[in-house]
């Protein structure tokens, strides 16, 4: 028979796993001419070009993090109306940051339910912003963390 007990920093070492899932990596990625920074949550399956191919059967997939956080960072700041999203088969919590040149920040969210598979959501904003900066928080519900997020497509308009 074998015991087994949890280390006695285990607190600490489940803390610092968390942290990490949830650390960004910034990628630098030219999208539709511009330069920007995309930082996004670790990916095991994919890349930043996947979500941005136009292509719905390529995908990147979160590690780990639920949220899965995707932010782009604009050279020169972008008018934004819509936020659109093609993702793998979940329920799920959009939630969008948007932050413009003047730095001020305005959040909207968005809860979707019985979704088909791989649906395409979108989330319409109120008004139309100027977007210095765009931040994108997508929580698969009902999964808890670690989760792996797939996301097919990100779209701007």
């Amino acid at each position: 028979m074998v015991r087994l007990e949890y280390v006695a920093n285990i607190d600490e070492i489940l803390a610092a796993e968390r942290a990490e899932r949830q650390r960004l990596i910034e990628i630098p990625y030219t999208l539709e001419g511009q330069s920007v920074v995309v930082a996004h949550s670790p990916f095991d399956i994919g890349s930043v070009p996947n979500l941005f191919d136009g292509e719905p059967l390529t995908l990147a997939r979160g590690f780990e993090a639920n949220p899965l956080v995707i932010e782009l960072r604009f050279t020169n700041p972008r008018p934004l109306r819509q936020v659109g999203l093609t993702l793998g088969s979940m329920d799920l919590d959009l939630r969008v940051t948007v932050t413009t040149p003047d730095g001020e920040t305005k959040t909207f969210n968005q809860s979707y339910r019985g979704l088909p598979p791989d649906p395409t959501v979108y989330l319409d904003l109120p008004e139309l912003l100027i977007a210095q900066q765009v931040r994108l928080e997508i929580l698969q519900v009902g999964v808890g963390e670690p989760a792996h997020v797939h996301v097919r497509e990100v779209m701007l308009k």
